[in-house]
């Protein structure tokens, strides 16, 4: 199991003949699938953002990108050596923090997985003698500073709310023979519900 934050390092070990690991270098042994050692076979795409991230919940989970390159390992009748075998894998994963800025959360916002390349040379005597070699497995974990963060206060809504100086055309008040338009400025729905009260009692009672 991988540890969220720890970096690791693990690993086997194959015991070969010069045979043996011809045929895993041509890709004909029992010891590989689809070009690539079992040991070293990712079958995940996703990975959670976070420890109990919902199975059902798409945005909770981060893509994993593979960087494998081409399968271009060959065999070396003259060297006995398999070159270019993927032969060692390492997952790469960068978290931040997120949420609120006196309880961050650290989540995974990136995953990639690296295939590494060795040359793997048979240096017993005879064939039949057998060799071992060591396929690796790694974990690192990148963390974003705090320092590429900055927290963010939002500016405080507005209190009054201004509106247009006709918002109660075609509504007049007679004053003094001439007619004067109607503006206000109010706070809120309620606000305007009483001036619009207003205005319409004081146009019934000048009719």
């Amino acid at each position: 199991a991988v540890e969220f934050g720890r970096d690791m390092l693990t690993g086997c070990t194959l015991t070969l003949t010069e045979a043996e690991l011809e045929a895993v270098c041509d890709g004909t042994s029992s010891l590989v699938e689809n070009g690539l050692l079992r040991y070293l076979q990712h079958n995940a795409t996703v990975v959670g953002a976070f420890g109990n991230a919902d199975p059902l919940d798409a945005s909770q989970w981060v893509d994993i990108h593979i960087s494998k390159g081409s399968l271009s390992q060959s065999w070396d009748a003259r060297t006995r050596t398999c070159v270019g075998l993927f032969a060692n894998v390492e997952h790469r994963f960068l978290t931040a923090d997120v949420g609120g800025y006196d309880n961050p959360q650290r989540k995974i916002v990136a995953a990639q997985v690296l295939y590494g390349k060795e040359d793997w040379t048979f240096r017993p005597r005879t064939r039949r003698t057998t060799q071992t070699f060591v396929v690796a497995n790694t974990v690192t974990w990148v963390h974003l500073e705090d320092q590429a963060l900055e927290a963010y206060t939002p500016p405080a809504p507005p209190v009054l709310l201004e509106v247009p100086y006709d918002v109660f055309y075609p509504f007049y008040i007679e004053s003094g023979g001439r007619r004067r338009q109607a503006a206000f400025a109010f706070g809120g729905a309620g606000g305007l519900a009483v001036w619009v009260g207003v205005a319409a009692n004081l146009v019934w009672s000048l009719l």
